[in-house]
């Protein structure tokens, strides 16, 4: 097996809100010079950086694999009590068809909007009806089934394994395995999920989880986590990462560390290809295409006027950067109040414009209209 046989499969961008740091970009410049073909990306809980994931693969001549790390939900998502309900499991998926792709997006918006509990939590209910399509990968040891295979309790994982396989296919969930050995616990996770893959007939493949791209990142990384957490630096008690190396690992240290089981490494990249192929151009960048869902797209008229005005709002504020919109019509509210117009702006236009569209978005989805209207048309409020 050559380097560029093996992919990593398993990587976290910045969109993994302060939980991972490079850029889509970086992971594929990352793959690129550890001379591989292909590489994937699975952020947490969120679709956001897929699309410049997927620019910057082409870019580069690095086939993109597409998907993203879904929290399971302990009950239902809709369940929000305390104690119980902030228990979640993290469950890796990858896009392997077109309907697999939009399947995905369905569960990235689903997840936000009906789930959210501090994260975005998509359930069983949501797996079963957007299941096809994706492939599965058990996640990191904070999932089910890692949990049950720290436990050692093996009808825990012969039960989820058959639940899973009924979302998915029967040929498309894998153990994962990774080479964490700081971490407590991963190494017997490791062992007990190569012992029931083969009772079960259920392939391994080995990850990084990747959270940056080398090794000599880690220290940039703890930094971010200290943002995420409020924590100072030197607090030794606080969360970090640091003492396992949760790099994009060149081949011959994976190698290394898989050598007791090289079809962990190997069935990474012969899935791959097979997803490639049946999925190229599945993506075909439609950012003007949105899946059928609770939100319907902007009135066109008003589109084509307002949206342009706040990116240039946008780009005025931040250099030519424009955040991604979960919720577009919060985020452009939002804006609204937070960063100057262009030069020339007609503010009362555009707060006319924006009313018109917040009407017309509740009444389109049976909304009653809430507070996010800006009645204020003498342009105060707006720098």
């Amino acid at each position: 097996m050559q380097p560029s046989d093996f992919v990593h499969l398993h990587c976290h961008s910045t969109y993994s809100l302060l939980e991972a740091l490079p850029s889509p970009e970086e992971i594929v410049l990352r793959a690129k010079e550890l001379g591989q073909n292909a590489v994937g990306i699975a952020d947490k809980g969120y679709t956001y950086g897929l699309i410049e994931f997927y620019k910057a693969a082409k870019d580069h001549g690095i086939k993109p694999i597409l998907g993203m790390e879904v929290y399971l939900s302990a009950r239902t998502r809709h369940d929000k009590e305390s104690g119980i309900d902030t228990r979640r499991f993290p469950l890796a998926l990858i896009a392997e068809t077109q309907e697999g792709y939009e399947n995905l997006l369905k569960l990235a918006t689903y997840s936000a909007l009906e789930g959210m509990y501090y994260k975005p939590r998509v359930d069983d209910e949501l797996l079963k009806k957007y299941g096809n399509g994706l492939i599965a990968f058990s996640g990191p040891i904070s999932g089910a089934i890692p949990k049950a295979a720290l436990n050692e309790d093996g009808e825990e994982i012969a039960k989820l394994t058959e639940k899973y396989r009924s979302f998915f296919g029967k040929n498309n969930l894998y153990f994962e395995l990774m080479d964490l050995p700081n971490v407590a616990g991963q190494a017997e996770v490791n062992q007990q999920l190569i012992k029931w893959g083969k009772e079960l007939a259920v392939p391994v493949v080995a990850t990084c989880n990747s959270h940056y791209c080398r090794a000599g990142d880690s220290e940039a990384h703890d930094v971010l986590l200290c943002i995420q957490k409020n924590a100072n630096i030197n607090d030794t008690g606080r969360f970090s990462m640091r003492d396992s190396d949760f790099s994009m690992k060149p081949f011959d240290e994976m190698e290394k560390a898989f050598s007791h089981v090289p079809e962990a490494l190997e069935r990474g990249y012969g899935r791959v290809d097979v997803t490639h192929h049946h999925a190229l151009g599945y993506l075909k960048v439609q950012t003007r295409r949105v899946h059928s869902g609770p939100f319907q797209r902007f009135p066109d008229h008003l589109e084509q006027t307002l949206v342009p005005e706040l990116r240039r709002a946008e780009i005025h504020s931040h250099g030519n950067t424009f955040m991604p919109m979960r919720n577009p019509l919060f985020h452009l509210g939002q804006r609204f109040g937070q960063h100057k117009l262009a030069d020339g702006a007609d503010k009362t236009r555009l707060l006319r414009q924006w009313n018109e569209l917040h009407r017309r978005h509740h009444a389109m989805n049976g909304m009653a209209p809430s507070d996010q209207s800006l009645h204020s048309c003498d342009g105060s409020g707006l720098n």
